[in-house]
């Protein structure tokens, strides 16, 4: 297939994206953190090319917080997707021959699933970085803990924890951790016929392993009304562009 960038009229390479959404962030750290916890107060990361979003990514984040709340004590204040820059996107679209969705458009369907979410957000830091290359996810993780910060509202304790697939964990090697101090990695283990391919949990490299039950999150996420009608908001804006609904993530 011919790789082609598709877009809609309504795409504007002049409006920009927020690069990291506060509002529900400071809401769910309002409603639910004290000074006097001992839970650690978290905030979810998950990047790829989104070409498109689809609702497995909004219920592997969702799993994800669920786990690391009732298995490994964690307060979940927030999380955010956030789709890859085009200059790593582009490229693997004409390796695989996909159609490639534009940057705003790619936002734009983010935006749509994170809608109706208490607590997820689209992250477009990383996709609207113009600087002549893409940010490996590191430095996204990097970026994310930085402007955590310097939100005097929020508590300093706040972890940034990057929520992966197993291949790419063993890919890029996060078997030691991100080694970025106040980060931690969510590895999601993946079924490969007889064999679950998982990482291991290292509280003190902060790694946690999160099992493979993805499908019940889905399940889930499907029987809410709300997320139904995510789904076809997001359906009716890629029908516009006439794209084929390929997978390539």
């Amino acid at each position: 297939m011919h790789m082609e960038e598709v877009s809609t009229p309504s795409s504007s390479s002049s409006f920009k994206f927020e690069d990291w959404p506060i509002g529900k962030l400071l809401q769910e750290s309002s409603l639910r953190w004290k000074d006097n916890t001992t839970h650690e107060p978290v905030v979810l990361l998950t990047t790829g090319g989104m070409n498109p979003i689809h609702m497995g990514h909004v219920a592997m984040m969702i799993h994800a917080k669920r786990e690391l709340e009732e298995v490994h004590g964690k307060i979940v204040l927030g999380g955010y997707i956030s789709p890859s820059h085009s200059l790593y996107v582009v490229p693997k679209c004409k390796r695989n021959g996909f159609p490639y969705l534009s940057t705003h458009h790619r936002l734009q369907c983010v935006s749509l699933a994170c809608h109706s979410s208490s607590w997820l957000e689209c992250g477009a830091w990383e996709a609207q970085l113009d600087a002549g290359y893409w940010p490996d996810f590191r430095e996204v993780v990097t970026k994310l803990k930085e402007f955590l910060l310097s939100v005097k509202t929020l508590p300093t304790t706040i972890r940034v924890i990057y929520v992966c697939g197993y291949d790419h964990y063993k890919r890029v090697g996060l078997q030691g951790g991100l080694r970025i101090h106040g980060t931690g990695v969510a590895c999601v283990s993946r079924w490969d016929g007889n064999v679950i391919k998982e990482g291991k949990t290292n509280e003190k490299l902060h790694l946690f392993s999160i099992s493979n039950n993805i499908g019940t999150s889905l399940n889930h996420l499907l029987s809410e009304s709300d997320e139904e009608e995510v789904l076809v908001s997001i359906a009716k804006s890629l029908n516009k562009t006439n794209d084929d609904d390929d997978d390539n993530d």
